[in-house]
């Protein structure tokens, strides 16, 4: 099953979030009109941090028109410095103003990791290396005993020239650990692959001695359309595409559509302009335009749904 849809299923409980406990399939989770508060939110969020199994699946979810306010967005905002396969995220006509649209924003461009962030990204290094090790060692001994096959058999053919001899000195000799174990390296490195992670070498900086993540570059949409956010948001979102639009990462898109409509925010403004620049250049790079249509939906309706 990859697609769940829970539209105006009301749970007294809330516990939606056992969707996300076990490895699935589940790529699109829709809960609109649920009555979903902000600790619910949080219990959602928490299934798809790092290493949780929800978290390398689902790619669309969906809170339109619930309870969630900042505290919601915060967790949110906490989910989305971690996870890099949500693609959708639908917070329309919830409970948001600037302070909580700005936790989903902080997360999209550059942020320094936390104590905790660092702390556990060297327990997955370590994790990584010692599952490494082990088999790499595995392989070693492996490699050597094929290589005493080898030579047993070499043994057993009669020595024809002195060229044939040579080569069953060469078997008889005792292999040398060093150059078996940087075989093994190698050919685990084939398989096993190098290390990759959410706060890997290739997306993270060191600043003034501390870890910068690059950011989530993942999410590609963002709905806020009916919540309570205002100028500062546009400013803010200026700062996020505009960060995202230097970045050369090409497996990484970044926001390519926003929706604002129905928050108290001008209909036209300089910020407007700029966001709506950022996004047309965006889908120009990684989709076909569609004609006549707008990448941000703005409305000056401060009307809820």
């Amino acid at each position: 099953m990859t697609d769940i849809c829970l539209d105006d299923t009301y749970l007294p409980e809330g516990n939606y979030y056992v969707l996300l406990d076990k490895l699935n399939n589940l790529q699109n989770l829709s809960l609109c009109r649920c009555k979903i508060n902000d600790d619910v939110c949080k219990k959602i969020a928490e299934k798809l941090y790092n290493e949780m199994p929800a978290s390398n699946t689902l790619m669309t979810l969906d809170f339109t028109s619930n309870n969630i306010t900042n505290l919601g967005a915060k967790h949110l905002g906490l989910m989305l410095r971690q996870n890099r396969t949500l693609l959708y995220l639908g917070l329309a006509d919830n409970l948001l103003d600037d302070i909580g649209a700005s936790h989903i924003l902080k997360p999209l461009m550059i942020f320094s990791l936390t104590e905790d962030e660092v702390y556990e990204l060297r327990k997955r290094k370590f994790r990584y290396a010692a599952k490494k090790l082990e088999i790499c060692k595995e392989h070693e001994k492996q490699l050597l005993a094929q290589m005493k096959i080898e030579e047993e058999k070499e043994n057993h053919h009669p020595v024809k020239s002195r060229k044939s001899f040579r080569r069953s000195r060469q078997f008889t000799e005792e292999p040398k650990p060093v150059i078996v174990k940087e075989l093994a390296e190698k050919n685990i490195m084939d398989t096993f692959g190098k290390f990759e992670d959410v706060f890997d070498d290739e997306n993270v900086v060191y600043r003034h001695g501390h870890l910068y993540s690059l950011g989530n570059l993942k999410l590609c949409y963002l709905n806020l359309a009916f919540n309570h956010i205002k100028y500062f948001t546009l400013k803010k979102l200026c700062e996020v595409l505009k960060y995202q639009s230097n970045m050369k990462k090409t497996d990484c898109k970044g926001l390519l559509r926003v929706v604002v409509d129905g928050n108290n925010i001008p209909t036209q403004c300089e910020f407007l302009t700029t966001i709506e620049s950022y996004l047309g250049n965006a889908m120009a790079k990684y989709a076909t335009p569609i004609r006549n249509r707008s990448h941000v939906n703005i409305s000056k309706q401060c009307l809820r749904k």
